[in-house]
Formats: structure tokens, sequence, C-alpha cells
């Protein structure tokens, strides 16, 4: 038998190494709820909306293309930045307008919850000061306390939340950025390192 050739090898090696690699986890967003509450992040039951297909329905938009939320099963496995038009269908009374992010499929726990403090001159993103969860998915357990979301995939950074002044709408934007290298760069650096040997120069033998 024909001893097989070192670019034949090396090919059928690269092969085996883009089967091992994994494919990417997808991440998707599948809640949001917008609240009026407390610093805490509670619920004063004076008003709010979410997409968990009940009496208090959340319209959502992303760049001005209307998205269907019940239920919400949004891809952002993308990297970049994402904004999204949000409205109700009633008044907005408390202090705080919230803003709850559900991801992967969990309805009861929030990935991300900020808050704004809508009587502030120039209100800023902030995380609730007692990191309460509002009941419509979650029942006021406890919430997180940060801007960044993980799923070991991907992390998702809340950029902006804001609520139209006597009004019933706003916005929020979030950036989503790969965690962990994509499988197509894993497999590139293994067939360059696959391919180094035949792309040194060989020796040429004399007589």
């Amino acid at each position: 038998m024909s001893s097989m050739c070192p670019l034949t090898r090396h090919l059928l090696l690269v092969s085996a190494v883009l089967l091992l690699v994994p494919a990417a986890q997808a991440t998707t967003l599948s809640g949001v709820s917008v609240f009026g509450g407390t610093s805490a992040g509670g619920n004063l039951g004076s008003g709010g909306w979410n997409t968990a297909c009940n009496v208090d329905p959340l319209a959502l938009s992303l760049s001005g293309s209307p998205l269907s939320t019940c239920p919400l099963s949004l891809d952002i496995s993308a990297p970049g930045t994402y904004t999204f038009e949000w409205s109700g269908s009633t008044g907005l009374g408390d202090q705080y307008a919230n803003l709850e992010l559900f991801f992967d499929g969990n309805a009861q726990n929030p990935g991300l919850h900020v808050l704004i403090d809508r009587n502030a001159p120039s209100p800023t993103l902030q995380v609730p000061a007692g990191n309460e969860c509002l009941a419509y998915f979650c029942g006021n357990v406890s919430g997180p306390s940060t801007l960044i979301y993980s799923d070991g995939t991907h992390t998702v950074t809340v950029n902006s939340f804001t609520k139209a002044e006597g009004g019933w709408s706003g916005t929020f934007s979030f950036t989503v950025d790969s965690a962990v290298p994509e499988p197509g760069t894993l497999g590139f650096g293994a067939l360059a390192l696959l391919l180094l040997p035949l792309l040194r120069p060989r020796r040429t033998s004399r007589g």
C-alpha cells in the first residue's frame, strides 16, 4: 500500500478538527417587561406591560420593524447593537421606570434589570438598589444587579432605556458581544497550524 502524501494527511486532519468544532450556542431574547416601581426594582401595581401573553401586552419594534411578542423569541446571537422601541396601552405613574430583559427561554428570572428615575433632570441608567423583581414573571424573587448578562457564549450589555415624558412609550438598546471565539475562528486557526509545515521551504539535497 502506498504511503499517504503529506498534503492529503494534513487535509484529513483539518477535516477531522473542523468536524469536532462545536456550533455556537444561540442566544435569544425571550421576554421583556416595562413597569413603574421603586428604586429597589419592586412593582407598586400602578402600571406595566410585558411579553408574557397576558392582559398587559408590550408592543416592541426592532429598528422600526414590529416584532411578534406573544411569545417573544428573538435570536440575538449576531454581535452588534440592537435598538428597540416599546409602547404600552395605559399610564406609568411611579417615579422609577423599570426594564427587565429575559433570555434563553427563562421566563422566571430576568437576566437584566435596569431602571431610570423619571423625576431626574437627566435620567441615567441604574441597577435596582434592592434587586427585586416584578411579579409579572418571577414573583418578586431576587433579580440581577448588573448591566451585563452572559450565558457563556455571548454577553449582553444594556446601553440605554428611555420613557417619553407624559407618554406610554420609549426605547431601550443593548450590545451583544461574543464571549468565546466563533467556531469558524477556531477552525481556521487549526487549519493554519496544520498547514504550516507544508509552507516551510524544503531543503534540496546536494549530490
